[in-house]
């Protein structure tokens, strides 16, 4: 699932100082990895259903956040300047992006429907 797979990569880049390099790098190489896959050419995350929005804007997220670290793969670069450009600037998004940077006010219902993997995730935003 692309949503939860941009959550967890979100979590894992936060648990070290050079992810990269750590003893998740293998985990955030292929959770990126898998994004890059799951992007069109186009630059948008997903297909299109009624939260194709969130799930872009997680994947988007998750894929700046690894573009950001040193060593870098140039293509997580190219991935993310493609897919800013489908981000929506609506007021969810900014909500979404509270979230995250809150994670303890993640919805019940969202945690919820992404299963145990979700949580995990969650727990390791929330550390």
């Amino acid at each position: 699932d692309t949503g939860v797979t941009a959550l967890a990569v979100l979590a894992l880049i936060q648990t070290d100082t050079n992810p990269l390099e750590g003893p998740r790098q293998a985990a955030i190489r292929a959770g990126l990895d898998h994004l890059l896959h799951q992007q069109t050419s186009d630059g948008r995350f997903g297909p299109d259903f009624s939260g194709w929005k969130f799930t872009h804007y997680l994947a988007t997220k998750a894929i700046e956040a690894g573009a950001a670290l040193p060593s870098a793969d140039p293509a997580w670069r190219a991935a993310a300047h493609r897919a800013k450009t489908h981000v929506s600037p609506e007021t969810q998004m900014a909500t979404l992006n509270h979230h995250l940077a809150n994670p303890t006010a993640f919805p019940a219902r969202w945690a919820e429907a992404g299963g145990p993997v979700t949580h995990t995730a969650l727990q390791l935003l929330q550390r």
